[in-house]
C-alpha cells in the first residue's frame, strides 16, 4: 500500500482541502430549509403586471427565458458541487432537493404568466398561490383537477414540467436508495 493513513482517516496523498472536514451538518440543514423558504419568498416578491401589451408580452418571454437560464445555471453549479464533494451522495441529495424547489418556482411563474396573459389556458388559476398549488400537485402527481391546463400552450408547459419531475424525482429516489444501501453495507461490514 502506497497511501498511509493520516489522522482522521484521510490519506496522506490527498490535499487537505479535498480531504478536509466536511461542512457541518447544521449548515446543510440550514441550507435545505433556507433555500425553499428563500425561493418562495422571492416568488411572492416578484412583481407581475396584468396588462396585455406588446411590452408586457416581451418582458414575460424574457422573464421565462431568464428563469430557464437561471435554472440551467443552477443545475450546472449543483453538478459541479457533486463532482467536487467529499460526500457526493449527501451533496447530490441536497442539490436535487434545492433544484426541485427551483423548478417549482420557475414553473409556477410560467403558469401564472400564461394564465394572466391568455385567460383560456388554465381553469381556475388566478393568483400566485394558485400557480404554486398547481405546480406542487403536478410534482406530487396528485392532480385534484380543480386547477388544470385547458389550452395547448399550458398543456405543453405542463408536459415539460412532468418530464422534469420524472427526471428529478427518479434521481432523488435513486440517490436516497443508494445512500441507504451503502449505509446498510457499511453497518454490516462494521459488525463483521
Amino acid at each position: 500500500m502506497s497511501e498511509s493513513a493520516a489522522p482522521g482517516g484521510a490519506s496522506a496523498e490527498r490535499p487537505a482541502e479535498a480531504a478536509g472536514a466536511d461542512e457541518p451538518r447544521w449548515l446543510r440543514i440550514v441550507r435545505l430549509v433556507a433555500a425553499p423558504v428563500g425561493l418562495v419568498l422571492l416568488y411572492y416578491a416578484i412583481p407581475l403586471t396584468t396588462e396585455l401589451s406588446t411590452r408586457g408580452i416581451a418582458l414575460t418571454a424574457l422573464g421565462l427565458i431568464l428563469g430557464v437560464s437561471v435554472l440551467a445555471w443552477c443545475i450546472v453549479l449543483q453538478i459541479r458541487r457533486v463532482l467536487e464533494a467529499d460526500d457526493p451522495d449527501a451533496v447530490r441529495l441536497e442539490a436535487l432537493l434545492i433544484l426541485i424547489c427551483l423548478v417549482v418556482v420557475v414553473f409556477s411563474l410560467g403558469y401564472l404568466i400564461i394564465a394572466r396573459e391568455t385567460h383560456d389556458e388554465f381553469a381556475d388559476l388566478h393568483t400566485k398561490t394558485d400557480a404554486l398549488y398547481f405546480t406542487m400537485t403536478t410534482v406530487a402527481t396528485i392532480g385534484y383537477g380543480d386547477v388544470h391546463a385547458t389550452g395547448q400552450t399550458a398543456r405543453a408547459l405542463v408536459t415539460l414540467q412532468i418530464a422534469f419531475d420524472l427526471v428529478f424525482v427518479a434521481a432523488v429516489a435513486a440517490t436516497f436508495s443508494g445512500m441507504l444501501r451503502r449505509r446498510a453495507e457499511g453497518r454490516r461490514a462494521r459488525r463483521r
